[in-house]
């Protein structure tokens, strides 16, 4: 029987990461995947690549270190990605108001970031609707990426390009180093990495329900935008302020969110924020929603997609808005901090929770992480 130096359980973005952190470090790894193919939340995201929305500290350091990785490593693989940044429109003054406070506040040692008046936003973006438009923000460091291509294609270069092992349709069902137990087979290994995301009731219920909630998610992709229409960043709107916690420490925030709750209640009530995000086919992602926990039924909602694609009219104006597909995502959110991570016995780790930031800094996290679990 073949020893392995790390098991890792999922094959999602953070199994990947830290599969690719191991290789890089000389490991024999595993990939077990329960699935077929990885089909959770890593392939049903918008591909954002986003710093911008990461908090002030660990995150976001995390974040542009992954970034430092994965610009080489998209190189490498020779796969699409845009790396034209984001924009937030900004339809009201206290949207405004916040968007100049974060400026200030991250104008040293972070990305660049430039304030847009009602003019340059709208020449920069034709697409927009421009009724309400006050102004915005464009940031130079977010990446939109091909998630649906992105993780078949890293977990080929890692098969190929660094002789890990990938075992799908493996479901794990025990855990007793140095044998971990699938639904069809007995491996060997020292290290196991548990990274099962959103099916995290599969192993170690106990300890990941008390650490972690689980969110759905509803989106949305139109047909390709014809004649070549093209989006010139990633787009965010001022329900995404109040959303991501990069903008949590603006003096605004306060007066913003007491302004949405009385505007947009309903929004605020399926946790929606609108999102923009165009793939390499010309097709545009539109979302999303957040519930989570109790909340969660096994339905699609039509009401959170007519909200959804309400809030979309009211920022831009695409060529086409007839819809190819929608959706269900599922992801685990760590109850506090960015990322749950334990080491629950000797040789067993678990990794999840990052909500929706694991395409943002799960290649660092497994770096970071790998070396406190093999070196402690």
């Amino acid at each position: 029987m073949k020893q392995y130096d790390l098991a890792i359980v999922g094959a999602g973005m953070l199994g990947l990461s830290h599969a690719l952190a191991a290789a890089r470090k000389g490991l024999n790894v595993l990939v077990l995947e329960a699935d077929r193919q990885a089909e959770g939340a890593s392939i049903r995201n918008f591909g954002m690549f986003l710093p911008m929305g990461m908090p002030e500290g660990d995150s976001y350091h995390r974040a542009m270190h992954s970034r430092e990785i994965l610009v080489p490593l998209l190189r490498e693989i020779g796969l699409w990605s845009d790396p034209s940044g984001s924009l937030t429109v900004a339809h009201h003054d206290d949207e405004m108001q916040v968007l100049s406070e974060f400026c200030k506040r991250t104008a040293h040692g972070r990305h660049h970031c430039q304030l847009l008046n009602r003019l340059q936003i709208l020449e920069r973006c034709p697409s927009l609707n421009p009724e309400g438009v006050v102004g915005g923000l464009f940031s130079d460091t977010e990446i939109t990426l091909n998630p649906r291509l992105l993780i078949p294609a890293l977990t080929r270069y890692l098969r190929q390009q660094h002789g890990v092992d990938f075992r799908f349709g493996h479901r794990v069902t025990d855990i007793r180093l140095p044998e971990v137990q699938t639904t069809r087979e007995v491996f060997r290994t020292s290290h196991v990495v548990v990274c099962t995301g959103a099916g995290f009731d599969s192993l170690y219920p106990d300890v990941h329900e008390r650490h972690l909630s689980r969110c759905k998610l509803q989106m949305l992709r139109t047909a390709p935008q014809p004649d070549g229409v093209r989006l010139p960043a990633m787009m965010i709107t001022g329900l995404s302020l109040a959303h991501y916690q990069a903008f949590a420490g603006c003096p605004s925030i306060g007066q913003l969110q007491h302004r949405l709750a009385k505007d947009y209640q309903q929004y605020l009530d399926y946790g929606i924020h609108i999102l923009h995000a165009q793939h390499n086919d010309g097709s545009v992602l539109i979302g999303d929603s957040h519930e989570y926990d109790e909340q969660i039924s096994p339905f699609h909602k039509a009401q959170i997609e007519q909200l959804i694609l309400a809030g979309s009219r009211d920022v831009l104006n695409l060529p086409t808005s007839v819809l190819m597909e929608r959706w269900t995502g599922y992801y685990a959110k760590a109850k506090t901090g960015h990322c749950f991570q334990r080491e629950i016995s000797p040789g067993i780790l678990l990794v999840n929770g990052v909500g929706g930031t694991g395409m943002t800094t799960g290649l660092a996290l497994a770096v970071d992480g790998l070396n406190d679990f093999l070196n402690g």
